[in-house]
């Protein structure tokens, strides 16, 4: 039996992978930056590299635009197969796109952003608008693949709305951490970098 990742569009079928696997495998869970974004082919990208360096059977299941609720959703559909989940480890490599998504898709609207995303962060404190969140809403849409222009996202939005922005992400991240440990699954979550045009400085 395969699994196929429905979400990645006309490229799915060239992603479909088999459940059952001989060697340790480990799934990656990102966006652009993981696949598809840095425009270096998949064997080069990170994910591929770590399989090689390790000798074990990493699946990219990172995709574009993907933001720490779709990759929380995610992880939640692997971890309730019926045979359980076929991965034995996990990364998460997450971040931009919970901004990059508030700045293009204007999650929490434009004049009253403000008044929803302080609404929403009070309606958080009680558990059954949570369940209803989780169940009903989502984000709509992906970010561009564009490069962010840092300075015009952090102008265009509202403090209140980068404020629920950070909410949410940390109450995924934490819901993220909960779902692998209950599944015994060990998780390594990779900071982002702060600009992906920026290299890293040298150790020297």
């Amino acid at each position: 039996d395969t699994l196929l990742p429905a979400y990645m569009g006309p490229e799915a079928e060239s992603h479909r992978f088999p459940i059952a696997h001989q060697r340790p495998r480990v799934a990656v869970l990102g966006g652009s930056s993981a696949q598809g974004g840095s425009r270096l082919p998949p064997a080069i990208e990170f994910p591929a590299l770590i399989g090689a360096s390790l000798g074990v059977d990493v699946q990219n299941l990172a995709w574009p635009g993907m933001d720490s609720f779709e990759l929380l959703d995610l992880l939640e559909a692997l971890i309730a197969l019926p045979d359980g989940p076929p991965i034995d480890a996990l990364i998460v490599y997450t971040g931009h796109n919970d901004f990059a998504n508030l700045f293009y898709q204007k999650r929490f609207g434009d004049l009253s952003g403000g008044a929803v995303a302080h609404t929403r962060a009070l309606l958080e404190r009680s558990r059954l608008y949570v369940l209803l969140r989780r169940a009903l809403w989502r984000p709509a849409g992906h970010a561009s693949n564009a490069f962010l222009d840092h300075a015009a996202a952090r102008d265009a939005v509202s403090a209140d709305a980068r404020s629920a922005a950070v909410h949410y992400f940390e109450a995924n991240m934490r819901r993220i951490a909960w779902v692998a440990q209950q599944a015994d699954l060990p998780m390594l979550l990779m900071v982002p970098a702060s600009n992906d045009l920026i290299f890293p400085a040298s150790p020297d």
